[in-house]
C-alpha cells in the first residue's frame, strides 16, 4: 500500500516530512520520496530512493534543505517497476508542480490522449526518447569516426531553465533534471556505439545563466541547496563520465571572486567532493570574454584552479605562442587523468559498432513519427 504525508507551517519540512513517512512504513513500500519548496525561489527540491526509508534519508543527509512545505510519499508498485524514476513525487518540466498519488487511474490514457491533442509531451515517454537520441547520436559519431574524429564535446547537460539565455536553449535537454541525466547519458551510449567519447558540460551548470560566456561573465546568485537539487543533479548522474568541462560561470554564494574555471574552490569542493567527478576536467574556451586578463595568465589560472588542461579554441596564432611559453608542466594528477581518458577513447574506437547507416536513419525517421509530425 501506499502511504502521503504532507507538511505546511513554520518549521523545517524535512525532518517531519522523513518522521511522517518512518510511521507508514508498516503499510509496505519499495520507494520512498519527498518534495519541499524553496521559500525564496518557489522551486521545488525533489529526493527520491528506490527500496528502504533509510535510502532516501542517505540522499537529503548531506543536503540542507530550508523550505516549511513539502510533501512525502511511499510506494507500493502495481504499475511500473520498483525503480527511482516510477517513485513519487512526480514533477512537473517547469519544476514547480509537485505531485503524488495512490491507486489507479482508469482513464488515464483518455486523459493522456487529450493533453497530447493540447501540445503536452510527457516524461512517460522518456524510454522511447533515450532510444531515439541512441540512435541520432549514434549516426553523428559514425560520420565523424570516418573523419578521423574520435571526441565529441557532448551531451550538453545544462537545465532549461526559463529566464536561462538562448546559447543554451534548444541543447538543452529538459528543464528536469533526472531526465536530463537520463537523456545525457543516451547521448554518451550512442556516441559510444559509432566510436567516440564524450565530453559532458558545461559543469556545474549554466542553465541559469542569463548571459552569454562568450560575451559575458554570467552571474548566477543561486544558493548551494537550490543548485543541489537541479544544477547539479545531471552532473551527480553522470559522474562517471570519461571527461567534462568547465563553465565560465560567477557563483557568488560558492567563491565571491573567481568563476568556475579559476576556482580551486568550486573545482575541489563541489566539482570534486560533492559532485564526485573524477574524470579528465577540461575549461571551456579561454579566449572566451567571460574571462578576464591576459590569456596566457588565464591558462595559468584555469591550470592551477585543477583543470587538467585548457582549452583555447580561438585559432589565433599569436595567443597560442604565449600560451605554449606559459605552460608550467602537468601535474602529475592531471597526467594520471590523461592517462585514463586516453585509454577511454583508444577503446571505444576499438568496440565501435558498425552498423547499417540506411536501416538506423530509417529507425530512426520512424520513431520521430511518435513525436513530431515528420513525413
Amino acid at each position: 500500500m501506499c502511504g502521503i504525508v504532507a507538511v505546511t507551517g513554520y518549521k523545517k519540512a524535512l525532518p517531519l516530512l522523513i518522521n511522517g513517512l518512518k510511521k507508514l512504513e508498516y503499510r509496505g513500500y519499495d520507494s520512498a520520496g519527498i518534495a519541499i519548496i524553496n521559500p525564496d525561489t518557489k522551486e521545488i527540491s525533489c529526493n527520491r530512493a528506490e527500496g528502504k526509508l533509510k535510502n532516501l534519508i542517505n540522499e537529503v543527509n548531506n543536503i540542507e534543505i530550508d523550505g516549511t512545505v513539502g510533501i512525502g510519499h511511499t510506494r507500493w508498485a502495481t504499475h511500473g517497476k520498483p525503480e527511482v524514476k516510477n517513485a513519487h513525487p512526480h514533477i512537473d518540466n517547469s519544476g514547480r508542480i509537485a505531485v503524488v498519488q495512490n491507486g489507479i487511474i482508469e482513464n488515464f490514457q483518455e486523459l493522456k490522449s487529450k493533453l497530447e491533442n493540447e501540445g503536452i509531451v510527457f516524461n512517460s515517454d522518456e524510454e522511447k526518447a533515450r532510444q531515439l537520441i541512441t540512435v541520432n547520436y549514434q549516426l553523428i559519431a559514425s560520420e565523424l569516426s570516418e573523419l578521423g574524429i574520435n571526441v565529441n564535446c557532448a551531451p550538453v547537460i545544462d537545465l532549461s531553465e526559463k529566464r536561462g539565455h538562448s546559447v543554451i536553449g534548444d541543447r538543452a535537454l529538459s528543464s528536469n533534471p533526472e531526465t536530463v541525466g537520463l537523456l545525457g547519458k543516451a547521448v554518451i551510449d550512442g556516441l559510444e556505439k559509432g566510436g567516440v567519447s564524450g565530453i559532458i558540460k558545461h559543469i556545474p551548470g549554466h542553465g541559469r545563466a542569463e548571459v552569454d560566456s562568450h560575451k559575458r561573465l554570467p552571474k548566477i546568485d543561486s544558493c548551494l541547496e537550490d543548485l543541489s537539487s537541479r544544477e547539479f543533479n545531471p552532473f551527480i548522474q553522470l559522474r562517471f563520465a570519461a571527461a567534462a568541462m568547465t563553465g565560465h560561470l560567477l557563483f557568488p554564494k560558492l567563491d565571491l571572486k573567481h568563476p568556475v574555471t579559476f576556482s580551486g574552490k568550486i573545482i575541489n569542493e563541489i566539482i570534486r567532493n560533492l559532485i564526485k567527478f573524477e574524470g579528465l576536467l577540461l575549461s571551456d574556451d579561454l579566449s572566451m570574454n567571460a574571462l578576464s586578463g591576459s590569456i596566457d595568465d588565464r591558462y595559468i589560472k584555469a591550470l592551477e584552479a585543477g583543470c587538467d588542461i585548457g582549452l583555447h579554441c580561438n585559432g589565433n596564432i599569436t595567443e597560442m605562442e604565449l600560451i605554449a611559453k606559459a605552460c608550467p608542466g602537468i601535474k602529475d594528477a592531471a597526467k594520471s587523468r590523461i592517462k585514463v581518458f586516453l585509454k577511454k577513447v583508444a577503446d571505444v574506437s576499438d568496440n565501435r559498432e558498425i552498423p547499417d547507416i540506411n536501416e538506423l536513419k530509417a529507425s530512426l525517421r520512424e520513431g520521430l513519427k511518435g513525436f513530431f509530425n515528420v513525413m
